[in-house]
């Protein structure tokens, strides 16, 4: 699969959306170190610090099934995590959580192409280790799994 790699971006899905637009063929996966404007489900910002992996894969609607498309891309993110650490949950529907704190989370957006093929944009992010302090705000929720395990070696496993 195509993967394009980004030091630091507003948000892989927005980049993935506009390089879909700008014609680029799907399949196609978009990967970066940090975003500035990292998206969660229903508008939230997801902090996005250096030191992550936040990555969206563009694929055909008809690769998912549409209802179930969030569960799916979850459940086989917190399979890869469990590889390096067995305790990562899910919390219905997109969160993976360590130790009562979140760590990773999915956003699946539906996009058209310009001559109107239908397209999801999976997003994924996850807090693989601490570089820089966590906001105040976020301190009681964020969490990292903290793992020597290289950003390449999961955006493998994921793909």
């Amino acid at each position: 699969m195509k993967t394009i790699r980004l030091r630091t971006t507003t948000s892989t899905n927005s980049v993935a959306k506009e390089m879909l637009r700008a014609g680029e063929k799907p399949p196609f996966c978009v990967v970066a170190g940090a975003q500035t404007a990292g998206r969660g489900q229903y508008g939230r910002s997801f902090w996005s610090p250096r030191g992550g992996l936040y990555m969206s894969i563009v694929v055909p609607e008809t690769a998912f099934e549409s209802e179930i498309i969030t569960e799916v891309v979850a459940q086989r993110l917190v399979c890869v995590i469990r590889q390096y650490n067995p305790d990562a949950t899910v919390k219905p529907i997109n969160d993976i959580m360590l130790h009562g704190k979140k760590i990773a989370g999915v956003l699946v957006e539906r996009v058209n192409d310009t001559h109107g093929n239908k397209f999801f944009v999976i997003g994924i992010g996850i807090n693989q280790k601490q570089v820089e302090p966590v906001p105040t705000d976020l301190a009681d929720i964020v969490g990292f799994l903290n793992h020597k395990v290289s950003v390449e070696e999961i955006v493998r496993a994921i793909l």
